[in-house]
């Protein structure tokens, strides 16, 4: 079938995504932060996490209920509080289902954007991909992928297909090694360290990611052919095993369905915990949502799209969107070797 061309409908992808990707945006905030006001989390929170002056000594300027200063500046040691508060509730004393379901399904909401930014030509927004994470941990996930789509649509040069380059081996590996150095390792620590220390150094984590994979390009060493073998093997058992993970979230959903329970009336008698439960879940559903959206604009042709967005609908409802992105992060890798290869065939 014929791709998609590159001038007049790729102007229509961008401006689909402007549109699509920028009403998203304005309205997931009001619906994600509106459920924690409705919930009273947020009045929890400012109970919780609002400093008060200390009498006990000139030193200490200010205290919170529980929380011990860590930084020093009474605003970001409030907002350091209300976030790690946040986490406290849904991972103490054991991880909420919620939780324990976006541990084991969150994967490709990073890998995605870590492969997508080592495509050769990306420009700035894109080859940042971190940039994401590290605003999302500051205004949710939520809120904030449906500007990284529109941002990685605009300047990639999307035309349907994107950037024609695969990642190539060595990439390949400093995504895998970063990840898991920088991404896996703080979360489990965070679900399972009992620690208010683990939950602030999960909030860095696409700052360690990055600092983990300027290690990984230093240490691993570089090979002749590098540029000329991609990293299309590797990213499949990457991938395969965020599928394997994403499918094992699913049983901590106990029904597909479940997450759609935000959009009944919260109770008046609703607790601390269970009130950031139903902030997390609308979190997800606004996350997971624009991923699975914003994969549609990796089809290249009609078929394509139709075939995506059929995907992602009933892959969605049987499978869950983690299951689904990880196996969609394969495909669209797949395709990119397809397409350098046909573009060598042409060269030669």
């Amino acid at each position: 079938m014929r791709s998609i061309p590159t001038d007049s409908r790729a102007l229509l992808y961008k401006t689909l995504a402007l549109v699509v990707f920028g009403t998203i945006g304005a309205l997931a905030p009001g619906y994600i932060y509106g459920s924690a006001h409705e919930t009273d989390l947020m009045r929890y929170l400012h109970k919780a996490c609002v400093a008060t002056p200390d009498p006990a000594g000139e030193e200490v300027l200010y205290r919170f209920d529980w929380f011990t200063r860590k930084i020093g500046v009474e605003e970001a040691d409030q907002r350091l509080c209300a976030v790690v508060t946040v986490f406290q509730l849904v991972l103490l004393p054991s991880p909420s289902p919620t939780m324990m379901y976006f541990f084991l399904t969150h994967a490709p909401l990073v890998l995605l954007p870590m492969v997508e930014g080592m495509r050769r030509g990306a420009r700035f927004l894109v080859w940042a991909p971190m940039l994401l994470w590290f605003l999302a941990q500051v205004l949710t996930i939520g809120a904030t992928a449906p500007w990284y789509w529109i941002a990685l649509i605009l300047t990639s040069g999307w035309s349907g297909s994107g950037p024609k380059q695969a990642i190539t081996r060595r990439d390949a590996q400093v995504v895998a090694a970063s990840f898991v150095l920088g991404g896996i390792i703080p979360f489990v620590a965070m679900i399972y360290g009992d620690s208010v220390l683990a939950t602030i150094l999960w909030q860095f984590f696409p700052v360690l990611i990055s600092i983990a994979g300027y290690i990984c390009v230093a240490v691993i060493p570089k090979q002749k052919d590098d540029s000329k073998r991609n990293g299309y093997p590797l990213l499949k058992k990457v991938y395969t095993l965020a599928f394997i993970a994403a499918l094992t979230g699913q049983k901590y959903a106990r029904n597909p369905l479940q997450i759609l329970d935000i959009l009944q009336p919260a109770s008046l008698t609703i607790s601390a915990r269970e009130a950031t439960d139903i902030f997390l879940k609308w979190d997800l559903v606004f996350g997971y949502g624009v991923f699975m959206l914003g994969s549609c604009w990796f089809a290249r042709n009609a078929k394509e799209l139709v075939i995506l967005v059929g995907w992602n609908v009933v892959g969605g409802f049987f499978l869950g969107p983690g299951a689904v992105l990880a196996l969609t992060g394969l495909w669209r890798e797949r395709t990119m070797v397809e397409m350098d290869d046909g573009e060598k065939e042409k060269s030669t």
